[in-house]
């Protein structure tokens, strides 16, 4: 069994991949070829530059001011390890319930984002040492 992947057309995102066509050989007991089978399967894939599929992910974090240079930093620390940032939507200010480290309040924010499941862990670890991030939460979104 094989695949092929093509890239898609219409698209004005050149790592978008679409569809693939897969084919399977049926062979009898004494090893002749009975049967091929064409099939073709129609999903969006988004791969990086080499080929490793990426993931898409919403990424909710919270500042404590909000401010561009810390939204910038999470935009950096995400590029570091090969994230894109398809969307941007800012909740703005809440009052927690609780205290977090000593702050009663905080900035929301949600992305969507697209990274290589690998890289995940090299991520948290990045942002828990973000000092303008008081929490955050990545979660993967169905395909």
């Amino acid at each position: 069994m094989w695949g092929h992947w093509d890239k898609c057309a219409n698209t004005k995102r050149p790592d978008l991949w679409h569809g693939a066509i897969l084919l399977v050989q049926i062979r009898d007991p004494s090893g002749r070829r009975s049967e091929v089978l064409y099939q073709t399967l129609d999903f969006p894939c988004w791969f990086d530059t080499m080929g490793k599929l990426m993931n898409a992910y919403e990424f909710v974090f919270i500042t404590k001011d909000g401010s561009k240079k810390i939204l910038e930093t999470a935009e950096d620390i995400l590029k570091v390890f090969k994230g894109t940032v398809d969307g941007k939507e800012d909740w703005g200010k809440k009052n927690f319930t609780y205290k977090m480290n000593g702050i009663a309040e905080g900035f929301y924010h949600v992305w969507n984002v697209n990274l290589l499941g690998a890289e995940i862990k090299g991520l948290k670890a990045k942002l828990n040492l973000e000092d303008g991030i008081i929490r955050y939460l990545l979660l993967k979104k169905k395909s």
